[in-house]
C-alpha cells in the first residue's frame, strides 16, 4: 500500500478515537465491515470515495482533510509550532511506538493529578 494510503488510514484512525467512537461503532454507522474499517486504518486497503465521504462525516470532518494531511480533524486555532513538530514525529511512529508514547503520556497525566 502506498504512503498515502497508510496516512489516511492513521487519520482516519486518529479521527475516529477523537469522537471516541470503536471500529465496529464506525463500520455499523457507514454500513461497512468492521474488517474494512481496520484494512483502511492499517493502509492495507484505500477506500473508495464514497466510503471515504461516508466515514468523514460520521467523524465529523471532510474527506479532504482525511487525505490531504491536516490531519483529519477540524482545527479551532493552529497548534503552537512545538507541539505540531512533536505530533509530525509522532506520526511516523509504527503502532509499537505510538502505544508506548501514549502510555507514557498517560502515566504524566495522571501523576499530574496528585
Amino acid at each position: 500500500m502506498s504512503q498515502i494510503g497508510e496516512n489516511v488510514g492513521l487519520r482516519i484512525r486518529e479521527a475516529r478515537e477523537a469522537k471516541g467512537l470503536t471500529q465496529a461503532a464506525l463500520a455499523e454507522s457507514v454500513a461497512l465491515a468492521v474488517e474494512t474499517i481496520s484494512r483502511m486504518e492499517r493502509g492495507r486497503q484505500s477506500p473508495r470515495l464514497d466510503h471515504l465521504a461516508a466515514v468523514a462525516r460520521v467523524l465529523g470532518t471532510t474527506a479532504g482533510r482525511l487525505v490531504d494531511g491536516d490531519g483529519g480533524l477540524p482545527r479551532e486555532e493552529a497548534l503552537p509550532r512545538e507541539i505540531s513538530r512533536v505530533v509530525n514525529a509522532l506520526r511516523g511512529l509504527d503502532d509499537t511506538g505510538q502505544r508506548r508514547i501514549r502510555k507514557i503520556v498517560e502515566l504524566a497525566l495522571e501523576r499530574g493529578d496528585e
